[in-house]
């Protein structure tokens, strides 16, 4: 499925010859979603309501799917028995995009979870659909928290006994920004890190907060009160918009 708003309805004749020049197969519905504003999630949990395809891969309009990748997912998923698997993205340079494990994994610990970007993800439809959907408080345009709805997604997941699978191979290339380079410097990521400690961790979220920026601030990345502080709130936020 191919979401569109109603601001990029121009858009469809170009998915459609994007898909017939690549020799995908077509997508079998464009659906137009004219509540944008409610942020990038409430879009796609729209159209995750609406899907009936073998497995969901989300990508955006700035990525670049790579020759052969539709095939290995199809084939991961018929050779291994994971609800959600992780892949890796390349930029347009063709360079990976940042450092990944070489070897295939099961994915449970948060910092494993941290770095995954959602256009890595390729999940089951049976296994998510009607279970779990990304959290519309997270991710851009929302207006609490402009990123990291992806890790709470498979935080979700796994509260939901789903698996999840780390394959070391590239599907696509992207010029998207590695959003979690930024929490050292855009104080709107590092309040939207508190909330994703303070969703994972509940009660101990100021505490991973603090060894967090004690670990920043000793690498030179950070400056310690300011960078726990900013964090600090997006913790608070959490809590108090949860109640």
């Amino acid at each position: 499925m191919v979401i569109l708003t109603e601001q990029e309805q121009n858009k469809k004749k170009k998915i459609q010859e994007y898909f017939r020049v690549h020799k995908l197969p077509a997508p079998g519905v464009i659906n137009y979603v004219g509540e944008w504003a409610r942020g990038d999630c409430y879009v796609v949990t729209t159209g995750l309501i609406k899907l009936k395809h073998f497995v969901v891969y989300f990508i955006d309009d700035d990525t670049v799917i790579l020759h052969g990748a539709l095939d290995c997912i199809r084939q991961t998923f018929e050779n291994n028995d994971m609800d959600i698997a992780l892949f890796q993205s390349q930029s347009y340079s063709g360079k990976l995009l940042r450092d990944y494990s070489q070897k295939e994994k099961n994915i449970i610990r948060f910092r494993d979870r941290f770095k995954v970007l959602t256009y890595e993800m390729v999940c089951r439809r049976e296994k998510i659909q009607g279970v779990i959907s990304f959290n519309t408080r997270f991710g851009l345009g929302s207006d609490q928290f402009v990123c990291f709805e992806t890790q709470v997604f498979l935080e979700d997941a796994l509260r939901n006994g789903l698996q999840l699978k780390y394959f070391p191979v590239p599907i696509i290339k992207t010029s998207a920004t590695y959003i979690p380079r930024l929490v050292y410097v855009d104080k709107h990521v590092q309040r939207a890190y508190g909330a994703l400690l303070s969703y994972v961790y509940n009660q101990k979220a100021l505490w991973k907060a603090f060894l967090y920026a004690v670990d920043k601030t000793r690498k030179k990345r950070v400056h310690f009160f300011t960078f726990f502080k900013t964090i600090m709130q997006g913790i608070f936020i959490e809590r108090r918009k949860r109640s």
